[in-house]
């Protein structure tokens, strides 16, 4: 019952991913969704295996060793994606050469006008 219900899960989680758009601007609007739709659908899990009694320690071991971790990996991409997304800074690729190039030649100036003893 509870490897149905995780097998159900997943393919809910699949499905709804399909339906959010990503956004090529703010690709972190549509991660977001994605990690609501996985928090409501990890608590529904979470509810439903403190309700569920195992048969034996094996098949405990089995379903938390390796059928679990099935659904887990979608919650660890996706908050990783966010936090990646989350700090990415906005703007063109010129803009970020340009100033870290201009970022270098003010410290090298810096470190000139005032050398470090």
């Amino acid at each position: 019952m509870l490897f149905q219900k995780l097998h159900t899960t997943i393919d809910r989680f699949e499905e709804s991913c399909k339906q959010f758009l990503d956004e090529p601007l703010f690709p972190h609007i549509g991660i977001k969704q994605k990690l609501e739709v996985y928090k409501e659908l990890h608590q529904e899990l979470t509810f439903g295996e403190s309700e569920y009694i195992f048969n034996n320690i094996e098949e405990e071991i089995k379903y938390f060793k390796y059928d679990k971790p099935e659904f887990l990996k979608y919650g660890f991409f996706y908050e990783r994606i966010d936090e990646i997304e989350t700090n990415r800074p906005f703007g063109e690729k010129k803009y970020y050469k340009k100033s870290s190039s201009e970022n270098e030649k003010g410290v090298r100036t810096i470190e000139r006008k005032y050398p470090v003893f």
